[in-house]
């Protein structure tokens, strides 16, 4: 628990490299599978949607969840 304390304390880049690894391994929890066949479907469902489209449909799923995830963790750290 030392280790942890002494961590948060310095608030280098080591730190922050640790939070965001641990938020990533947060984020494979059992509750994200069962969504995994619904955004296959929906992305790559169609035959009539190009791969510049369905790149974009990712990035977009992707930056909605980091910045959802980004809000939850300011409001967690000011609490």
């Amino acid at each position: 628990m030392e280790n942890i304390s002494a961590y948060l304390n310095n608030l280098n880049f080591f730190t922050y490299l640790i939070v965001f690894a641990a938020g990533v391994v947060t984020s494979f929890t059992p509750c994200v599978y069962p969504l995994l066949p619904i955004i296959t479907g929906v992305i790559g469902s169609s035959k009539e949607i190009s791969r510049l489209k369905s790149f974009f449909l990712s990035l977009s799923y992707v930056l909605g969840m980091s910045i959802t995830f980004s809000i939850l963790g300011v409001f967690a750290a000011i609490s």
